[in-house]
């Protein structure tokens, strides 16, 4: 009695994965075909927002090393 009800159990637990699994899978395979339509835009516009954000920082870190410099009582 005791090993059937395991079993029971372990039989549950595995159709709430599955459907759990496979809803993930529909969710991403719906998500990503809305891509599609797009073409070649979202790879340009990641492109472009990785540039602009470097440039961002890059110019920040310009401005903590010059402040870096003009101070003399840092440890370097």
């Amino acid at each position: 009695m005791i090993i059937k009800d395991k079993f029971y159990f372990c039989s549950i637990i595995i159709k709430i994965m599955t459907k759990f699994f496979y809803g993930i899978g529909d969710a991403a395979y719906w998500f990503f075909n809305l891509f599609e339509g797009f073409g070649n835009l979202p790879n340009i516009a990641f492109t472009l927002l990785s540039f602009v954000l470097l440039f961002w920082w890059l110019k920040l870190q310009k401005n903590y090393n010059d402040e870096a410099a003009a101070n003399p009582s840092q440890r370097k």
